[in-house]
């Protein structure tokens, strides 16, 4: 895991640190230190935390969200037939992204 990931995947595990430490599982929950003492401490196991949470609770992307509304739709149908403004009536630079496949394949943001 890179470092970036390893941010961007810290803060989303901890709602970029609005839950309370002592409830946190980078931290006092697992080994019982913040999370700053441990990435101090053994930036491993604070990668290693982090690495498999994030391999526990995947990012939900805007194709999930349509998959779990709509099981039998082909993903076919969602790469090239169905826009994702379109679905979920929002703004997509289509000139920054190379393929329909990986606009659906965003993380979900809750409108």
């Amino acid at each position: 895991m890179d470092a970036i990931t390893y941010l961007k995947e810290k803060s989303r595990l901890t709602q970029g640190c609005e839950i309370e430490c002592i409830n946190c599982r980078i931290g006092y929950d697992t080994i019982g230190i913040s999370c700053e003492e441990l990435e101090e401490q053994n930036p491993e196991k604070a990668v290693e935390i982090i690495e498999q949470w994030s391999k526990d609770c995947p990012t939900e992307t805007y194709m999930d969200k349509v998959l779990a509304v709509l099981p039998s739709a082909k993903t076919g149908m969602l790469n090239g037939n169905l826009c994702l403004q379109d679905m979920f009536n929002i703004e997509v630079d289509c000139n920054n992204i190379e393929s329909c496949e990986e606009c659906w394949k965003q993380p979900y943001k809750e409108q």
